[in-house]
């Protein structure tokens, strides 16, 4: 039976803490379209000439088998371990909708990044037709507003909707049609519900802010109205 391309990530972590961390940097890097976390799991052990037993947090990475370095240096970067656990499975087979879902929510190859004053972070643009555009047009600076806890530019580019989308993720990019602009999402915005984002008005996802929801905050906090935005090469 021929593999699929893809793979499930066995990564163990010394508390639901570090998981969490480990989780959230691979799906906002789409380095992984999902990961589960299973709180708690006995694990015995060989360390250093002896049996040892601890609890750990068990996480299952879902991704391509072609990501596998990369999460490795991600997780590695995070990881309190000397030696962590991280060990790839094939997926023989699987649902072909859900093994779709899985290559189209990690495809995202053409970096960015975003400049604000000294502050920089990289991101990444999907294949859609509005994220060609915007590649094609960068760089481009613009000046900052904000809405909640969006931020929003308007570039020189006028296009319609395409798959628009109506709630966003965390850390997306995404080009609202109605103003020409970019938007940035770090969390709810004024008119959100519960715990959902939610734009003014449909807007096309391009691509997603790497990094965890930390740095997302952190850069939110060092923002101001009217200052200059640079998103390049």
């Amino acid at each position: 039976m021929a593999e699929s391309g893809y793979i499930v990530v066995l990564i163990t972590a010394g508390s639901y803490e570090e998981a969490r961390k480990i989780a959230d940097a691979l799906v906002s890097q789409r380095k992984a379209a999902c990961v589960n976390i299973v709180p708690q799991v006995n694990s015995l052990f060989w360390w250093q000439d002896k049996i040892e037993e601890d609890k750990e947090s068990l996480l299952l990475v879902k991704t391509r088998a072609e990501l596998f370095p990369e999460v490795v240096n991600v997780v590695k970067g995070i990881h309190s371990y000397e030696v962590p656990e991280i060990i790839a499975l094939p997926i023989v087979e699987g649902n072909p909708e859900y093994l779709a879902w899985l290559g189209k929510e990690t495809e995202m190859k053409r970096e960015v990044k975003i400049t604000v004053g000294e502050f920089e972070v990289k991101a990444w643009l999907n294949e859609t037709d509005t994220a060609t555009k915007v590649f094609g047009i960068l760089p481009v600076t613009s000046s900052v507003s904000i809405w909640g806890d969006e931020i929003y530019f308007p570039i020189p580019l006028e296009t319609g909707l395409e798959n628009a989308r109506e709630t966003v993720d965390l850390g997306d990019i995404a080009y609202w049609p109605q103003g020409n602009a970019l938007c940035i999402f770090f969390g709810r915005t004024p008119v959100s519900e519960g715990d959902e984002i939610r734009p003014i008005s449909p807007v096309n996802i391009i691509g997603r802010i790497e990094g965890s929801r930390d740095l997302f905050q952190q850069l939110l906090g060092k923002l101001k109205r009217g200052e200059d935005i640079t998103i390049g090469r």
